[in-house]
């Protein structure tokens, strides 16, 4: 198997600093992206508004710098929300759009030219709200994500004729600090497999669609959610 070069956002907690821990633990290198730079981690992040367009191409172009190439991108950044359409602002679905779906898209929008030159892959996190239409998620979240899923496609579409794989990744409830304190019943009592996620699930999942592992796989939604969705 040969390593790969890769940029992981939302790099510094949650899923997205599990995902960054299993890709080194695979061999491969890494650069993180987050609004937080945490210097503790054993990973170099880079801060990043994801939102900002100017400052995603400044990133990309440190990264690349750093790791000579790209052969991969990893979408994890995200935001939560929980609010109901009857209480739902401007002001927060513009929020939860710009980041969810709007900095996913400006993200591979930034890679995908230098990726594009010599085949990669792309993988996006969305939700099992895409799919379901959310379980304690608002209804902004839900659209977020579903468009994830959709550009997702389209990307891989896209990318194919130039060896570019894109797939993305619908996790269930996991045990993060995105969804403490927002309702979820944490003893896992409604999934199928009587547990919350863990982020090393879907991190692991991860590592085998940006590895060579998954070189026939694009265009695909990978739910992984303890049997609480099946499709």
């Amino acid at each position: 198997m040969h390593s790969k070069n890769v940029i992981v956002t939302g790099a510094a907690s949650g899923i997205g600093a599990t995902v960054c821990e299993t890709l080194i633990d695979a061999g491969h290198s890494i650069i993180g992206l987050d609004l937080n730079v945490v210097q503790e981690k054993s990973f170099t992040v880079l801060e990043c508004d994801i939102t900002d367009r100017a400052a995603v191409s400044s990133a990309v172009e440190q990264a690349h710098h750093a790791l000579g190439r790209i052969d991969g991108l990893v979408s994890c950044a995200g935001v939560i929300s929980m609010v109901h359409l009857d209480e739902l602002t401007e002001e927060e679905y513009d929020r939860v759009i710009s980041v969810n779906l709007s900095g996913t898209l400006n993200m591979c929008q930034a890679v995908y030219p230098i990726i594009r030159q010599s085949g990669g892959s792309v993988v996006l996190l969305a939700s099992i709200a895409a799919r379901t239409g959310g379980v304690e998620s608002g209804p902004a979240y839900a659209a977020s994500k579903g468009g994830v899923v959709s550009f997702g496609k389209w990307l891989a579409q896209n990318g194919a004729e130039f060896g570019v794989r894109v797939n993305t990744v619908c996790p269930g409830p996991v045990e993060t600090p995105m969804i403490a304190g927002q309702g979820y019943d944490t003893t896992g009592s409604g999934i199928p497999l009587g547990r919350l996620g863990r982020p090393s699930d879907i991190s692991q999942t991860i590592e085998f669609l940006i590895s060579d592992k998954s070189s026939w796989m694009t265009g695909q939604t990978i739910d992984v959610n303890g049997g609480l969705y099946s499709n």
